[in-house]
């Protein structure tokens, strides 16, 4: 059962109006926000059985985002828990399903993706990329020659990707985007498992 069938089976009223569902896996699902075209909410579950991923940790880290200087991270207005309940046949086990509301963003080119697959992404036998700045310049500028991309932010968001307090586990391209100004962001934030260290 979807997550948003679960919130309307428990008749839980949602602090915000909903748009047409844009979005959906494991993870949970995307809608459009009816109350502002420029931003999409995503609802997710967090399982109490999993310090890592449980809601209190979630919450943690995306009060980090939400208000630190990251920017390489999908802009993050609000958020917060919807409702908990049971786990059938965990007895002791709760899970809460949650909002964030973020801002809107669009997917990367054909050639973004490749210059992303080169330079950050997990996807080869979950192998992590960490090329020092220099090498960053020179792949990107070789790339340059065949594919369009905007150097600069290609440069800065691949430095900010594999660096800093706050590290995402799955970088793969399906979770990067850009936004109207054609700045690249990382999104998946809820997955609290993605995370290798906290801000505090």
């Amino acid at each position: 059962m979807k997550l948003l069938d679960i919130l309307e089976l428990h008749h839980v009223e949602l602090p915000f109006h909903l748009g047409l569902e844009i979005g959906s896996g494991i993870d949970g699902q995307v809608f459009e926000s009816q109350d502002n075209s420029n931003r999409v909410i995503k609802i997710s579950s967090a399982n109490s059985s999993s310090i890592a991923s449980g809601y209190p940790q979630i919450a943690k880290i995306l009060r980090s985002v939400q208000i630190g200087k990251i920017h390489h991270f999908v802009k993050i207005y609000s958020f917060g828990p919807l409702f908990t309940y049971p786990i059938p046949d965990l007895s002791r086990d709760t899970a809460t399903i949650f909002f964030v509301e973020m801002e809107k963003l669009f997917p990367i080119s054909e050639d973004e993706q490749k210059i992303f697959h080169t330079l950050v992404s997990h996807e080869d036998a979950n192998k992590k990329k960490k090329f020092p700045t220099k090498q960053i310049i020179s792949i990107l500028e070789d790339l340059s020659r065949w594919l369009s991309f905007d150097k600069e932010k290609a440069k800065n968001f691949c430095i900010a990707a594999t660096s800093g307090p706050i590290y995402h586990k799955d970088l793969h391209i399906r979770n990067v985007m850009k936004n109207a100004r054609g700045d690249y962001k990382l999104v998946d934030l809820d997955r609290l498992e993605i995370f290798l260290e906290l801000l505090t």
